[in-house]
């Protein structure tokens, strides 16, 4: 069947998202902040940041997990609309719309509004984690229409 028309399972999306977007997203925002923090003043010793990404992977699910959820639920359906909507470049900016979303939600909440500067830096995670996300799909999508085309071809020569 030709790319456009098949038709891709948007639950296997929304879990590919669930479980791999917030750890890659996590490790973003840590090598974003350990990037800053060199900026303002190289540290001697670097072995301090070589513990850290496991936590901050672990902990991008406290604060990922529903914007990945999100994610995953517009892109699996957006991925059915046609060529476009299978973009990852696409697919990364809703995820960072997805992230600067759940900054929005929550400051509102507590009444407090970020300036520019925030919502650039709780999206720049949300886009990388939707790229790398998507990209891990499309692997594991042809994968699976891998699998599906061999079991039909020897189910029919029974």
């Amino acid at each position: 069947m030709s790319e456009a028309l098949r038709f891709r399972s948007p639950g296997r999306t929304v879990l590919c998202y669930i479980v791999c977007g917030p750890p890659i997203g996590g490790f973003v925002a840590f090598a974003y902040l350990v990037a800053i923090d060199f900026g303002r003043h190289p540290s001697p010793s670097f072995s301090v940041y070589l513990l850290i990404p496991l936590p901050a992977m672990l902990f991008g699910y406290f604060i990922g997990f529903l914007p990945a959820l999100a994610t995953g639920i517009i892109v699996g359906v957006v991925q059915n609309l046609g060529h476009w909507g299978r973009n990852v470049f696409i697919h990364g900016l809703i995820g960072a719309t997805m992230s600067a979303a759940s900054l929005l939600a929550n400051s509102s909440y507590y009444g407090r509004t970020p300036d520019l500067s925030t919502y650039l830096f709780f999206s720049l995670p949300g886009l990388m984690a939707a790229f790398c996300c998507s990209n891990i799909n499309r692997h594991f999508e042809r994968k699976f229409e891998s699998i599906d085309r061999g079991a039909g071809s020897s189910m029919g020569a029974i």
